[in-house]
């Protein structure tokens, strides 16, 4: 009888601190969104864990879901100015939990500040039924290390102290208000949970003697954001992550046949924020002569004969998209996917060159041809352009060299 009660009691303690695992995914870039994709395909036959997910960029939609079990994730639109529907689901999930729940949440490394602590805020009341058991927080590209590049002339190691205390009183007192809460704060989280930081570049961390203090205070958090985790899935897997990342399958094959068959090039378009139909045509008209710049035989970047062109407007190009292919004769690859998908699908082209932007940062160093900077008030010449930030971050890192960085003047 003794034995029987002493069983009892060994197994309502057990009880006691059995806990429920959540998996959170919440992100508005396409990058950090990517990588989570990578993670739920992955993990899709998965009847145990739920899970709740917030894209900005990528919609789950119910022809989605249908390959994950049912009511085992759930997913809602989300964006900067508006993650309520997500964050109340959040909530109710875990207040309905008859047990504690074990959060594990995957978020955008850039946005965590805005992200976490505004999570942390929405479960306060339900500060004792849920731990944070882990934080996974993805790179979103360049403009993370334009903000570290900004502070490399300054006390990192204090800044790093300062952040750390002013982010633990923000837990402390459950205040999401992130206005006086430095940049580098969001390197601090593992000093609250444990953490994995996967990034893009980490080894900037080491070539950039001036960030030495923050690769130490990092220490073995960090993690290398693997672009091989496309050709590591089932086909089925494969299938499932083209089907929710909008990589329509005719163009996946064609551009990865082409890529076999023949030398391949793709221009990067830009947009202008005018409505007048004269500033949008002269935009237009001065991408296509750039355009071929590439394509001429006396082009001054000519790649030579035989080489099938393809065309990546902005999403926001419209009518200066539809001129550019018109008057070129490339090929459209819709805007509306990301560069990193052609990267992490094996699909990109061999050559990649146009207006300059953040995704540069993110391409193979082999398959940069030329950047162009367009003239503004900032930039008025060649030098100029090689000043800019993101310039010098690529020019460290040996993404290109000075002389792939072109200037083109808007008026001539």
């Amino acid at each position: 009888m003794e034995k029987f009660i002493l069983l009892l009691l060994g197994l309502m303690i057990s009880f006691q601190g059995w806990s429920k695992k959540l998996e959170v995914y919440l992100d508005y870039a396409s990058l950090p969104s990517l990588n989570m994709i990578f993670d739920l395909v992955e993990k899709k036959d998965d009847l145990e864990v739920e899970k709740v997910v917030g894209f900005e960029r990528f919609n789950l939609g119910n022809d989605k879901l249908q390959y994950f079990p049912k009511d085992k994730l759930s997913f809602y639109p989300v964006s900067l100015q508006n993650i309520e529907p997500f964050s109340n689901k959040l909530f109710n999930t875990i207040k309905d939990s008859s047990d504690k729940v074990d959060l594990v949440i995957h978020t955008n490394l850039d946005h965590s500040l805005f992200s976490l602590l505004s999570i942390w805020k929405k479960l306060e009341p339900l500060k004792d039924k849920f731990e944070i058991t882990k934080l996974y927080l993805y790179d979103d590209g360049s403009m993370n290390y334009k903000k570290l590049y900004e502070n490399r002339n300054k006390d990192i190691s204090t800044i790093l102290q300062s952040s750390y205390q002013n982010l633990g009183e923000h837990l402390r007192t459950y205040n999401r208000d992130i206005q006086d809460l430095h940049s580098l704060s969001r390197y601090t989280w593992h000093k609250f949970f444990p953490t994995e930081y996967i990034l893009l570049r980490p080894d900037y961390l080491s070539i950039d003697v001036k960030m030495k203090p923050l690769k130490d205070y990092l220490s073995d958090h960090v993690s290398t954001m693997n672009w091989e985790r496309f050709n590591q899935l089932t086909q089925e897997e494969k299938n499932l992550f083209l089907k929710i990342v909008n990589f329509n399958e005719e163009i996946y094959n064609k551009l990865k046949n082409n890529n076999l068959n023949q030398k391949t090039f793709i221009f990067t378009g830009t947009t202008t924020w005018f409505e007048d139909q004269n500033e949008r045509l002269k935009n237009a008209k001065l991408q296509t002569k750039i355009l071929n710049k590439f394509l001429d035989k006396n082009g001054e970047f000519y790649l030579g004969d035989d080489i099938k062109v393809y065309f990546k407007g902005h999403p926001k190009g419209g009518d200066i998209n539809e001129y550019i292919l018109q008057e070129t004769g490339a090929e459209n690859i819709p805007a509306n996917i990301p560069f990193e998908v052609l990267i992490m699908t094996d699909t990109l082209p061999d050559f990649v060159g146009g207006i300059m932007s953040s995704v540069y940062f993110s391409l193979p160093t082999k398959n940069i041809s030329k950047v162009v900077f367009l003239s503004s008030e900032k930039i008025k010449n060649e030098q100029d352009a090689r000043s800019e930030i993101l310039s010098q971050l690529m020019l460290m890192l040996g993404i290109i060299k000075p002389e792939q960085i072109i200037f083109q003047n808007i008026n001539e």
